[in-house]
């Protein structure tokens, strides 16, 4: 059985459902109560690899409070092995603060805290976790410096290395590393515009980026589904149609099925498949890890087309 490790944040989630996505400058906007979730963009995906089936470590920081007991107790729960997961003396637990407007489309605020206080200790700590897997999975809720040591150590043992650079920021070290790079449609254009100012839609930066090391870039279009770009194509991959009601943790969803499709063999494209029916499915739920899906429901959606 493939192993996968994932190094990234772990957030408490507060969500709050709104009527519209943003208030106006001055101006109070009242939510219909609210919800603590567990999250963080590399604990999603933990969780989502394990409801996937797949035997999965997490590596990462919390603070030494009930936010950061309550998400290691979470993931251990998924079946996840956190002992990989180190709490910070000097910092508080991560939080995300997610507003969700009606239609399901959402806009998120993360203070990292604990998620950006490594130490080098922590960081050769996370090379050494690393190093077992077969797939790992890395984001940017982390410092830049922790994505490319486990790269590094990664790459040297031909492990492949899946980057979903959230929130975007350009690392042309980390890009080379890369195997698998899936940013979303507008972190795509934020980085390609560092190697091609010129780049605006997510398909010239699909384009311009897989140019700059990756073997493949996939840029997920939320409904819209996906696209695929390597050395030798570019296609269009289209999602699943499902009534949306919280698209948090969607492209987490997507990460994870794409990197269990990809270490059970499966081809970019079928992969991508995968990916566009688990981000469908999350976004037909509420909440962060709360929304991700089973096997079986993933299943269940690709024999439906």
């Amino acid at each position: 059985m493939a192993t996968f490790c994932v190094v990234g944040s772990l957030n408490m989630d507060f969500v709050v459902p709104v009527p519209q996505l943003l208030p106006h400058e001055g101006e109070t906007l009242l939510g219909s109560g609210y919800e603590t979730v567990p999250g963080g963009k590399g604990a999603n995906q933990a969780a989502a690899i394990a409801r996937l089936g797949g035997s999965v470590c997490m590596v990462g920081k919390v603070g030494r409070d009930d936010f950061g007991h309550t998400l290691v107790r979470n993931l251990a729960n998924e079946g996840v092995d956190v002992s990989g997961v180190a709490d910070s003396p000097c910092a508080r637990t991560g939080c995300a603060f997610i507003l969700v407007s009606q239609d399901g489309t959402n806009v998120i605020v993360v203070a990292p805290g604990a998620n950006h206080a490594w130490t080098d200790a922590d960081i050769r700590a996370a090379q050494a976790q690393a190093s077992g897997a077969d797939v790992i999975v890395l984001q940017g809720e982390i410092p830049l410096s922790v994505n490319v040591a486990v790269a590094r150590a990664a790459r040297a043992r031909g492990t492949c290395v899946i980057w979903n650079p959230a929130p975007a920021n350009l690392n042309r070290e980390l890009l080379a590393l890369t195997d698998i790079l899936v940013p979303n449609e507008i972190e795509a254009v934020q980085l390609a515009r560092a190697v091609a100012p010129e780049t605006t839609s997510p398909q010239d930066a699909a384009r311009a980026l897989c140019a700059a090391g990756p073997r493949a870039v996939v840029v997920t279009l939320g409904k819209d589904g996906a696209w695929l770009a390597t050395h030798a194509e570019e296609r269009h991959h289209r999602g699943f149609t499902v009534a949306a009601v919280d698209a948090t943790a969607a492209g987490d969803s997507f990460i994870a099925a794409l990197a269990v499709a990809t270490a059970q063999g499966a081809d970019l494209p079928e992969a991508i498949r995968w990916g566009n029916a688990a981000g469908a499915l999350a976004a037909t739920r509420h909440g962060a890890q709360t929304s991700l899906p089973t096997a079986q429901e993933l299943a269940l959606l690709l024999a439906k087309g």
